[in-house]
């Protein structure tokens, strides 16, 4: 960790001590004039308050358990891997935490409650607040920073080979880092290193030996650099690896999903509560839109159509009809036409589309009846799109990857591109998806989604 970080930490422990101060000390001052919610008066005594003496030794007490707490989930940690989104939750959870702690206190030890719970609430909301903003704020100016190179770790590359490449590729796109030097031998590596000394040195090689290794490492300890060891192969094949230490031997564990354990009930859960809420509120316009397709061309209101899903496994997906009634009879005609690279099979200004359903698929509004495959669990609101079972039986076994979670509604790459990508890069999306999912991706791409509806973008 460099001085300039430990110097940051500092500050924000400092500052997150006086938040606690100056929160509690503000609960002091309007518990007796107002309840916690807005505009209500509730009274409250200021005889029922603990004189200022003990109220300020007991702050000083919570403030630095409060910083303990901070420090055990790794919030006082600033660099290129501050994320502040992830960080707001787990000061939300820490506060909460700390919360839970002082009532425990009082009561465990003290046997008496807590002095006032509705100022305890109050102290945990000014905090929350204090912490989120002033974080927040921090995220701005480390952005700004980073771009001005002013925090930038300098580094040197040591290494060959395709994941060289990926790996200095990569680097030289991410503000944080910043490469001096590229090596591809160790022959003049300590001559560099005494004209310029780097923050770390990085040691990436498909073909590396033990040898080597320990060379580059010595050297990094000797000039006392932070070292870093790309496994090769690794860096490209798996985005996420966990390192278990297993009686004394340690083992990379690829983390193929995000959406494992909690993960999965989570992303479950949300799908469920936006799919039910929104299947209501539209129920009156899925109505509407029944009749104008009845009025429009004859034929059913609904397409069912086989697709295959999660583990390979099929389900009947539901669609508005945007097609004419004989539209599976005439793909066999237009098969050579399909403009799509890959398995799939999708035509330009297809003569089967109804007039309506053309404009159904511009703003997507014949995909809403997959709503309903959500909430049987067929379907997720964000995933790779379902596909038929004649293009999946034309994937390669990398391909089936995006097979490994429940298909969605919409997904990184529909709003990436829609139908304008092809189908490798579209499958590139998707495991990107599969192996980064979070709850914020997820609100990205949802977000993201009504902007490309909404613009028409890539629709076919």
């Amino acid at each position: 960790m460099k001085k300039r970080e430990i110097i940051a930490g500092s500050i924000i422990v400092v500052f997150d001590f006086a938040s606690v101060f100056i929160a509690w000390y503000l609960a002091y001052l309007i518990r007796p004039i107002t309840d916690l919610i807005p505009y209500v008066h509730s009274f409250f005594p200021s005889t029922s308050l603990p004189p200022l003496d003990f109220f300020f030794i007991f702050t000083f007490f919570s403030a630095v358990g409060l910083a303990g707490l901070f420090a055990f989930l790794g919030l006082y940690k600033i660099d290129e891997d501050f994320k502040p989104f992830r960080n707001i939750l787990q000061i939300i959870f820490g506060v909460f935490l700390w919360g839970m702690m002082i009532v425990s206190y009082f009561s465990l030890v003290r046997h008496e409650p807590f002095f006032s719970r509705v100022m305890l609430a109050q102290s945990m909301i000014f905090c929350i607040t204090f912490f989120v903003v002033f974080r927040l704020l921090i995220y701005v100016y480390l952005l700004f920073a980073f771009k001005k190179g002013v925090y930038a770790r300098n580094i040197f590359v040591f290494g060959q080979g395709d994941a060289f490449e990926s790996i200095c590729k990569s680097l030289e796109n991410h503000p944080p880092y910043k490469i001096i030097k590229k090596l591809q031998d160790d022959k003049d590596l300590e001559k560099d290193l005494q004209k310029s000394i780097p923050d770390e040195l990085w040691y990436v090689s498909n073909s590396f030996t033990i040898k080597n290794l320990n060379y580059i490492k010595q050297i990094a300890e000797k000039y006392h650099l932070c070292f870093r060891f790309v496994p090769s192969e690794l860096s490209l094949q798996f985005s996420k690896l966990d390192l278990e230490i297993i009686n004394s031997v340690p083992v990379l564990h690829p983390i193929l999903s995000s959406l494992d354990g909690w993960g999965r009930i989570v992303k479950r859960v949300m799908d469920i509560v936006i799919a039910s809420i929104t299947f209501i509120i539209l129920l009156p316009f899925f109505i509407f839109i029944g009749i104008l397709i009845k009025i429009d061309s004859r034929g059913p209101i609904f397409f069912v159509s086989t697709r295959i899903g999660k583990h390979n496994q099929p389900f009947y997906m539901y669609k508005f009809r945007s097609m004419c009634q004989d539209a599976e009879q005439k793909k066999a005609f237009l098969m050579k036409l399909s403009h799509r690279d890959g398995p799939l099979f999708k035509v330009k200004n297809d003569p089967r589309i109804t007039k309506f359903g053309r404009f159904m698929r511009r703003f997507s509004i014949d995909e809403l009846p997959q709503l309903l495959n959500v909430i049987k669990g067929d379907m997720s609101i964000t995933g790779p799109r379902p596909h038929l079972p004649d293009e999946v039986a034309k994937f390669t076994i990398d391909q089936k990857r995006v097979l490994n979670i429940r298909p969605g509604i919409t997904g990184l790459a529909q709003v990436s591109g829609r139908s304008d990508l092809g189908f490798e890069k579209e499958v590139e999306f998707d495991l990107y998806f599969i192996q980064n999912w979070s709850v914020l991706l997820d609100i990205k791409v949802m977000l993201k989604t009504v902007l490309v509806v909404i613009r028409g973008n890539g629709a076919d």
